[in-house]
């Protein structure tokens, strides 16, 4: 383990954070997630259970992931975005602020909305 935030964070004995990994002031860490290298969980993100979160993933306010989630290399999840239990995010992919991961997502797309749908491309 790298660096835990604040002790208002609660992180559960049994995860696993990688080097330069950082979890901010109310961030709930549940029990078995590993977490990668260079991760940021931010203020109030809640992650539940088995999840996976690779290398390089930010985690924005509020984020809330349910159990065995995995988010792949790199993606980013915005303010509120929610993920249901055994979703997956591809790498490098970005959901947006409030968005809602109901269906797996591929990589290196923008999903948002209710559910998160990935936009077509410009």
């Amino acid at each position: 383990m790298d660096l835990v935030g604040p002790p208002s964070a609660f992180v559960d004995p049994s995860v696993t954070i990688g080097p330069g990994s950082v979890i901010f002031a109310g961030a709930v860490v549940q029990p078995d997630v590993r977490i990668g290298a260079q991760v940021s969980v931010s203020t109030a993100a809640a992650i539940d259970h088995d999840c996976v979160i690779e290398d390089f993933v930010h985690l924005a306010p509020g984020t809330h992931l349910a159990g065995n989630v995995t988010i792949e290399q790199g993606a980013f999840l915005g303010v509120g975005a929610v993920a249901i239990p055994g979703r997956r995010v591809g790498a490098w992919t970005t959901v947006g602020a409030g968005g809602a991961v109901v269906r797996d997502l591929p990589s290196e797309v923008v999903a948002v909305g209710v559910p998160a749908r990935p936009r077509p491309s410009s």
